[in-house]
C-alpha cells in the first residue's frame, strides 16, 4: 500500500509539481526579490500610518509560495526515494514552510475572481501534492510503545 501511495505521488509530482516548480524557477529572480521587497514596503507604509493591502498580498503570497516550493522539493526527494528515516527527520519549520506554501496557494485561489486552468500552474494545483506529503507524514509516524512502569525483574 505504501508503495502504491508513493507511486501515485510520483505521478502527481510529475504532472502537477514539476511544471509548477519549473515556472517558479523561471520567475525566481523576480519572485525572490519581489516578495521580501513588497513585505518591506508594506511594513513601511503601515508604520507611516497607511495600510496597503496590495503590497501585503503580493509580499505574503510570493514569499509563502517560494518557501512552499522549496519545502515541497526538499520533502519530496526522500519521500520518493523511500527513505523513511530521512523523511521523518525533517525539522518542524520545514513542514511549516510547506504549510506557508499551501496557505499562499489557497490565498491565490480565494482572491482571483475567475479561477481558470492557468491557475493550475500558478500555485493552487500544488495543494494536492502538498496535502499528499502531509498525509504521508502522518501515516509514516510509527507509534511509540507506552513506557514501562518498571524494568524487567522488578516486582510491583
Amino acid at each position: 500500500m505504501a508503495t502504491a501511495f508513493r507511486m501515485f505521488y510520483a505521478l502527481q509530482a510529475l504532472v502537477i509539481g514539476m511544471p509548477t516548480l519549473l515556472l517558479a524557477v523561471a520567475s525566481a529572480p523576480l519572485g525572490i526579490v519581489l516578495g521580501p521587497v513588497m513585505l518591506v514596503v508594506a511594513i513601511g507604509k503601515l508604520l507611516s500610518g497607511h495600510f496597503d493591502g496590495e503590497a501585503w498580498f503580493v509580499g505574503v503570497y510570493v514569499s509563502g509560495a517560494y518557501a512552499g516550493m522549496w519545502a515541497w522539493a526538499t520533502l519530496s526527494w526522500p519521500y520518493l526515494r523511500g527513505r523513511r528515516a530521512a523523511f521523518r527527520s525533517f525539522r518542524p519549520w520545514v513542514w511549516g514552510l510547506l504549510g506557508a506554501g499551501a496557505a499562499a496557494a489557497v490565498l491565490l485561489w480565494c482572491v482571483v475572481p475567475y479561477p481558470s486552468l492557468s491557475l493550475l500552474f500558478a500555485g493552487p494545483g500544488m495543494l494536492l501534492p502538498m496535502l499528499h506529503l502531509a498525509v504521508a507524514r502522518l501515516l509514516e509516524r510509527s507509534p511509540q510503545p507506552p513506557p514501562l512502569a518498571c524494568t524487567a525483574g522488578d516486582s510491583i
